[in-house]
């Protein structure tokens, strides 16, 4: 099972889980929390998410089809992510929610670095670094509004 495509699907089962979690749970729903204009709708980040587990699973399919050790980094950045609506008390903890999404960043921009000799690998990570900055922005700006 070395497959990157079956390590991909893996993930991204794992992260159709958390989301149907997430939305069983009512944890999509900020409540009486001030969005900034610019965010966008629940099913969107969701739907974002299962495409970054895709791209970021089957990056970590190929480290592990090749052997590397840095297949533990992108492992790391995946239980991360995967764990990022847990440890925020279902999202509604937005100074934790920042906190944990710039470390995320910063872990991804650290396997980026790691792995910048190898071919393929940053092209499926770089999604994940964008995304992260843009919810960074987003966490900030929703606190900014939510004093």
């Amino acid at each position: 099972m070395r497959q990157p495509a079956a390590i991909a699907t893996l993930w991204v089962l794992a992260t159709l889980a958390l989301n149907g979690l997430i939305f069983a749970l009512g944890w999509n729903h900020t409540g009486q929390a001030l969005r900034p204009s610019w965010a966008p709708p629940g099913y969107v980040i969701g739907t974002a998410w299962v495409g970054l587990f895709a791209l970021v699973g089957y990056a970590h399919g190929v480290l592990l089809a090749q052997s590397s050790p840095q297949h533990w980094g992108v492992a790391m950045l995946l239980l991360a992510c995967l764990a990022y609506p847990l440890y925020t008390g279902g999202l509604q903890a937005g100074s934790v929610a920042f906190a944990g999404t710039l470390l995320t960043l910063a872990g991804t921009l650290t396997m980026l670095w790691l792995l910048r000799n190898t071919p393929t690998v940053p092209w499926l990570l770089l999604p994940l670094a964008l995304w992260l900055s843009f919810a960074s922005c987003l966490i900030w700006a929703t606190l900014r509004l939510n004093p």
